[in-house]
């Protein structure tokens, strides 16, 4: 049985199982289709991930979405030739095998068989033809194009009718059901969630829809539609796309070590391709997410049903559907309902059937917005001079990718600030689309522009504003400054900000210093010494290279610089801090506790005399070590190592795996430190069942620990001891460490930022991970300065495989590793910023 907790990440590289019968057996294009838009976009991972994380923590709790889900499903009708263009009752008996599947109201649920009938799920989904369209005319739900193509494939070219096919519906409030010709075997493809809302719904193939008519046996009963749309809501195939170790996220299906293409007479029990020992269960060949021949299939299980309603769960993917009014009655008219529909040219007025609209007293303002591949990371609002939001918009989830909206508002008189953000922090221009917005008032552009990061703020005002009164604490009219400037005001009074430091790293610090200042340097003022004494040696008037010679070998310098504009001397900044090089020693190493041997040559370790285990049980999946177990009935409940010859070191970093099983609410385990041979511990760490782990799921920690550390440093973990068989199964424990650190970077550090509480490297994330050849890399830099930071890539051994540097400026960091001459396997990168180190783990998988 699989676990249910994983990384959406790990699937990205999975290749969906293509067969070379297009006749007899069945072919889903879901997961090729999800590669493909994994290569198109860096960003589709980063969503899954959200999604996925969004998934098990709604498992994990109380539902708020009870009761039937409907969801309005329009069917966009390519077709070339009579044969393709189905007609509304083969359509409506597509409907009625998906309404029967999601509520277990199919005829051969009987044919379940009893192995199963414990998991079988009425998924409690339905399904209904739209009756209004996007415009909010009256509809049938079918819509029919004419095309010349042939065959469309699974690239998406039948949701365009630029490439002949058919535009979508907004996703927000409609599943989208394109029938064409696909071609090459393929029964359907599916988007699943996170993908672009112009391209989001199912793709079937005209000749496995519906029950009769244009359909082919063994494929005739509507189970392809049934199995696509499972993709749509998050499934994936049982066999998790590969092998008997992948997984499919849901806990109740069994392993399979790869698809079934049972037919008739669906003899039961049938393959049973993976062993996994005690309670193993044969192939469930009769699962709608298996290959199976229509008439074998008959069953969703109670994992999948959760894991698909997770999606309509208070922020989930397709929330949005459940308030969607495509079923309902089209609305008439009435110049009364506070809407502006029919022929109304205002809100309940204007037109031949509704009193005259009121003369506008306020002026509109337009606001314009090309989209780029992720509209739903844009938002905006309009505040007024008191800081009130008077407008505001987005996100916009439903507008298709690259699409234009434009939003008129109607304000008074008066000064705004137009803002628009991007949650992701790159702007909507020009990483991810060419997207780009506009403000304008009586036709005049007041603010526009795309390329920004978070966010970016236009102050402009209407009517002219109110006149500068050089008092109200506020910048306008022709002030060049608050209170002050231009023709009415003082002068601004003259300012020397301190300065944010220099631009260039010390040079030749052996025994000497050469140090260029800023452009415009000659404002500013330096000063030096070493740490430590009291004495500083200063230089002014920075206009050519600063020189200190004489300079002791590995030793911290520290330096601070002041502005000096036309006679106004600032206060000195905070301290720079660099340290010399000819420093001995000095490095990081990591090492792995072998579990196979207990004997990592760090020291022997201790689980009180219970026995190692493989992890690879019908509870604990696809972990190829063996683990320690610990238990707090034992007598003296701890793992511990042998004395640890960590002087001199600054931090040392434990990175482990864990599951925890029978442990109850409340009750917790502890990573702790000895620096005496074990005569006392110091816990560093703590985790707690329902807080940080729920029993029998998979966790990685990654642990560091800074102070003082000594040749009989000693790490040990602790479990609950209440003698009541709680457990925990400890793994892949790598134990790393770095000494001398600030000895190794010889680089530029801001002290002042190292008493602030935010690190200066943090939101670290990879993607793709597993990746085969480029691994991103992205971060958050806090700090004002440019840097460099060091890069460190080893392998599990802790053996060093790559080494970089890059230059950091404040805020986001986007940066790419080449990993491709790598072997396949697991690995850790570590980023390096003065004392400070993120690490995190990534595979690479060729």
């Amino acid at each position: 049985m699989r676990t249910n907790l994983s990384l959406t990440s790990i699937l990205v590289i999975m290749v969906a199982f293509t067969t070379t019968s297009l006749y007899a057996q069945r072919s889903c294009g879901a997961m090729d289709h999800l590669e493909m838009q994994m290569e198109r976009d860096a960003k589709r991972a980063i969503k899954m991930d959200r999604i996925e994380q969004h998934t098990q923590e709604v498992i994990h709790s109380r539902s708020a979405v009870n009761g039937t889900i409907t969801i309005p499903v329009v069917f966009h009708v390519v077709y070339n030739g009579s044969a393709e263009n189905l007609s509304d009752a083969q359509l409506q008996s597509q409907l009625d095998v998906m309404n029967e599947d999601f509520r277990r109201l199919n005829a051969d649920a009987a044919n379940t068989p009893s192995t199963f009938l414990g998991v079988a799920a009425d998924v409690e989904i339905e399904f209904c033809l739209a009756t209004i369209d996007p415009a909010g005319n009256p509809t049938n739900g079918i819509t029919r194009t004419s095309t010349t193509r042939t065959s469309f494939g699974t690239n998406d070219a039948v949701k365009f009718a630029s490439s002949g096919g058919k535009d979508a519906w907004p996703s927000s409030d409609y599943l989208n059901f394109w029938v064409c010709d696909i071609g090459g075997g393929i029964l359907g493809y599916a988007q699943f969630p996170g993908g672009p809302a112009n391209t989001d719904g199912v793709v079937n193939d005209y000749r496995y829809t519906g029950r009769f008519g244009s359909a082919q046996a063994p494929f005739n009963l509507g189970r392809t539609a049934t199995h696509e749309v499972g993709h749509w809501l998050n499934l994936r195939h049982i066999w998790g796309d590969g092998n008997c170790n992948a997984d499919d996220f849901v806990g109740d299906t069994p392993t399979a070590g790869g698809p079934n293409y049972t037919g008739s007479p669906c003899s039961f029990p049938g393959s049973n391709s993976c062993n996994d020992g005690a309670g193993d269960q044969p192939d469930m060949f009769q699962n709608y997410m298996d290959y199976s021949d229509d008439g074998c299939m008959n069953l969703y299980t109670a994992g999948q049903k959760a894991r698909m309603r997770a999606l309509f769960e208070p922020g989930g993917f397709r929330e949005s559907l459940l308030s969607s009014p495509a079923c309902g009655t089209p609305a008439t008219p009435t110049c009364t309902d506070g809407i502006q529909n029919g022929n109304e040219t205002g809100v309940d007025c204007g037109g031949p059937d509704c009193p005259a609209c009121p003369p506008q007293t306020c002026t509109d303002v337009v606001i314009t917005i090309n989209f780029d591949n992720y509209p739903e990371e844009t938002t905006w609002t309009i505040t007024n001079a008191g800081g009130a939001t008077v407008a505001s918009g987005g996100p916009y989830g439903s507008q298709p990718d690259g699409s234009t909206l434009t939003i008129t508002e109607c304000l008074d008189d008066g000064c705004y600030d137009f803002r628009i953000n991007d949650s992701y922090g790159d702007g909507i221009c020009c990483a991810y689309g060419n997207g780009s917005y506009n403000v304008s008032v009586n036709g005049s552009s007041v603010a526009s522009g795309g390329n920004f990061g978070s966010s970016e703020t236009t102050n402009f005002c209407i009517g002219g504003g109110p006149a500068p009164t050089c008092d109200d604490g506020v910048q306008n009219g022709s002030e060049t400054g608050i209170d002050c400037g231009g023709p009415d005001c003082p002068a601004c009074p003259v300012t020397c900000n301190t300065p944010a430091g220099l631009d260039a790293a010390p040079t030749d610090i052996s025994a000497s210093l050469s140090w260029n200042a800023a452009a415009g340097a000659n404002d500013y003022n330096i000063r030096a010494r070493q740490v430590g004494t009291a004495a500083w040696t200063s230089g002014a008037n920075l206009g050519s290279p600063v020189n200190y010679t004489g300079l002791t070998a590995c030793t911290d310098y520290e330096f601070q610089v002041q502005s000096n504009c036309t006679g106004a001397t600032s206060a000195w900044s905070s301290s720079f801090v660099f340290t010399t090089t000819g420093c001995t020693g000095g490095g990081c190493t990591t090492q792995q506790i072998d579990f196979e041997n207990f004997d990592s040559g760090w020291g022997i370790w201790n689980d009180g005399g219970s026995d190692s285990r493989r992890l690879s049980n019908t509870t604990y999946a696809n972990s190829p070590t063996y683990s320690i177990r610990l238990r707090d009935n034992t007598s003296s409940s701890v793992m511990t190592t042998d004395n640890l010859n960590l002087s001199g070191y600054e931090e040392v970093t434990v990175d482990f795996t864990y599951i925890a099983n029978s442990m109850e609410n409340g009750e917790d385990f502890w990573l702790q430190v000895s620096t005496n041979g074990g005569s006392s511990y110091t816990t560093v760490e703590t985790w707690v069942r329902n807080i940080d782990f729920v029993n029998n799921s998979r966790e990685f920690e990654s642990v560091t620990i800074t102070g003082t550390f000594t040749s009989n440093t000693r790490l040990r973990f602790r479990c609950d001891a209440s003698a009541n068989a709680d457990q925990v199964y400890i793994d892949d424990v790598n134990i790393s460490g770095c000494f001398n650190a600030t000895r190794q970077t010889d680089e530029l550090v801001r002290l002042a930022d190292e008493a602030a509480d935010m690190p200066s490297i943090d939101e670290l994330t990879l993607f793709p991970n597993p990746t085969q050849d480029q691994l991103n890399v992205n971060f958050n830099f806090n700090r004002e300065l440019e840097a460099k930071v060091n890069v460190y890539v080893t392998d599990m051994t802790g053996k060093l495989v790559q080494q970089q540097q890059w230059n950091t400026a404040a805020g986001v960091q986007r940066q790419q590793l080449d990993v491709s001459q790598l072997p396949s396997g697991t690995y850790l990168i570590h980023i390096l910023s003065g004392e400070e180190r993120v690490t995190q783990r990534f595979v690479v998988a060729h």
